[in-house]
């Protein structure tokens, strides 16, 4: 059990730095490890949204077009059922992706990664859009959708 802790923080450690630092995309699209990153980072960043109620870290690491279109209080009532129910998706950093089949599509610079993951209660869906911005992949939109 010890030993099974000390890989979930050592796991949790470690997206945290590499969500922390920019992920690059100078070769054109991310690597399948690369879209792992922005997948469990843009979730974790969601769940964590969620729970404390303050969006300002999701919104403001997103693309400048989302931040243009969405204000903070646009954002939090978006996702008022996920507060008001308590989700609690941080559990992705333990499980596998499922991409769907056609879960990773570019087209005109909009990088769209779509799939799900079994979480012990839920079955959660999700489709993230990024825009390059600089070199560095950045939320342009987000959906998730968890069925019990």
């Amino acid at each position: 059990m010890e030993t099974r802790k000390f890989a979930v923080l050592a796991a949790v450690l470690v997206t945290v730095f590499l969500a922390a630092s920019p992920l690059r995309a100078a070769s054109g699209l991310p690597s399948e490890e690369g879209r792992d990153i922005l997948i469990i980072s843009t979730l974790l960043r969601f769940n964590d949204a969620n729970l404390s109620g303050n969006y300002s870290v999701l919104r403001d690491r997103a693309s400048r077009q989302f931040r243009e279109q969405n204000s903070l209080s646009k954002v939090s009532g978006a996702f008022k059922v996920f507060r008001d129910l308590g989700i609690n998706l941080e559990e992705v950093i333990t499980r596998d992706i499922q991409p769907d089949e056609d879960g990773e599509t570019a087209h005109g610079g909009i990088l769209r990664l779509s799939g799900f993951m079994d979480l012990s209660q839920y079955r959660m869906k999700y489709e993230l859009r990024y825009v390059n911005d600089r070199g560095e992949w950045k939320l342009l939109s987000i959906n998730v959708d968890v069925k019990s």
